[in-house]
């Protein structure tokens, strides 16, 4: 055999060696990349759950406020603030608007969609209703609490 023959012997091998580490890089890469991605979701998932869970804070504030506003107590609604309460409620829809786009779950965006909507346009009325105001935040509380919990145990 001549050194031609022997070389073409040698680098049929080589590519076969070489073939083989490329399967195993690759591999390793794909594995790599999913376990990345999982990472990145997980990581998505608890950032919006910390963001939730600040709005579910404000949404608290925003029935309590309201729970006042509504009790059968008249000598309660004296006194109140009507720009600090507007600021208030705007604060709120803000955050509301924001958090919109962090669940992936239609249902749940869909809901707030709504609740944003209808809270949204009852503040801009004069006498706000606040009644129903007071139980679309309870809707928006419950909601961002079944996320939240799902985020957290899932």
């Amino acid at each position: 055999m001549t050194w031609i023959v022997w070389l073409g012997i040698i680098s049929g091998i080589a590519s076969i060696v070489s073939l083989i580490f490329t399967i195993i890089e690759t591999r390793k890469a794909r594995k790599a990349a999913s376990e990345a991605i999982k990472a990145r979701e997980s990581i998505i998932a608890k950032q919006s759950t910390l963001e939730l869970k600040t709005l579910l804070d404000v949404a608290g504030e925003i029935q309590q406020h309201l729970i006042k506003r509504t009790s059968p107590n008249q000598g309660s609604n004296q006194g109140h603030n009507i720009q600090k309460e507007h600021k208030l409620i705007e604060d709120f829809l803000s955050k509301l608007n924001e958090v919109r786009s962090l669940n992936s779950d239609d249902d749940f965006v869909a809901t707030i969609d709504l609740e944003y909507k209808f809270l949204y346009d009852a503040n801009g009325k004069d006498p706000k209703p606040y009644r129903d105001m007071l139980e679309h935040v309870r809707i928006v509380i419950t909601h961002i609490n079944r996320v939240v919990r799902n985020n957290i145990y899932s």
